[in-house]
This record gives C-alpha cells, sequence and structure tokens, in this order.
C-alpha cells in the first residue's frame, strides 16, 4: 500500500495542501501518522475520496451542485473545473499580484460576470466589469452598535 503525504495528495486531488488538511481534521479524509507524528493517506483513501465525489450518472454526468472538488492539470484547467462545477453566474476576487491580460482573457471566455481586484476605491462606471475595485470593509470606520 502505498503512502502519500498530504502535499502529494492535494497534488493529485488537484485542492491546496491547506484545504486537505483541514479535510482531515475535519475527518473528512482518514489517515496514518509516520513515527514522527507526520499524516499519510493511501492511495486507495484519495481513491475512495474521489470516487465519492464523481457522480455516478456515468461518464460526462455534471453534478448538481457544487462538489468542493477541484481536478486540474493547469492553472486554465483549473479554474475551468471550479467555473464548470460552480455553474450559472459567478464572480472572482483576484488574489494579490495575479491578475494579467491572460487572466483577464480566459475570465471574458469563461463568461465571468465580475472580478474584483485588491484596488482600494469605490468602483465607477467607467470601471471595466472584470476589473472592478473593491473596499477592504477592515479600512471603514463603522460605529458599533450593541443591541439589546
Amino acid at each position: 500500500m502505498a503512502l502519500l503525504t498530504v502535499r502529494a495528495a492535494a497534488d493529485r486531488l488537484g485542492i491546496g495542501y491547506s484545504t486537505l488538511k483541514q479535510w482531515i481534521y475535519q475527518g473528512r479524509i482518514r489517515t496514518t501518522h509516520t513515527a514522527g507524528g507526520h499524516h499519510r493517506i493511501a492511495d486507495a483513501e484519495v481513491d475512495r475520496f474521489v470516487a465519492r465525489q464523481t457522480p455516478a450518472d456515468g461518464p460526462g454526468a455534471r453534478p448538481s451542485a457544487a462538489t468542493g472538488l477541484i481536478v486540474a492539470l493547469s492553472g486554465r484547467n483549473r479554474l475551468r473545473g471550479f467555473v464548470e462545477e460552480v455553474g450559472g453566474t459567478w464572480a472572482l476576487c483576484y488574489p494579490y499580484g495575479t491578475r494579467n491580460e491572460t487572466t483577464l482573457r480566459l475570465l471574458g471566455e469563461l463568461e465571468c460576470a465580475a472580478g474584483l481586484t485588491t484596488d482600494p476605491r469605490r468602483a465607477t462606471s467607467d470601471d471595466p466589469l472584470l476589473e472592478l475595485p473593491r473596499i477592504d470593509t477592515n479600512d471603514l470606520q463603522l460605529e458599533v452598535v450593541e443591541l439589546a
């Protein structure tokens, strides 16, 4: 029985390391521990988890709701997989430093309704829908009112 590191299993599942760690802590995926206390995941457990997330209606079947599992080979495929899983109208909040012409082109191809940048200002009617600024709510001065 082959055992995978958490990082290797996350890569195989097409998800982030921290996401898989949270799933381990939540008991969604079973692990064993090394003598040093590190988690290891059996190949069979990864296969079991993938099978649980895959629609049983046959090849090409689409889930009726998002499953939370993204399987991808590249950045573009990962984005497309996420969009196809969620379906419908959607928007993207860009992480810091990741918006470029390629991203904007891909979002247009995938029919993204809006893209929220990390630019800290109010949007105007001149802003492109895929490059809308957003205001960090931590920067707003709000009065906290206690409800009785």
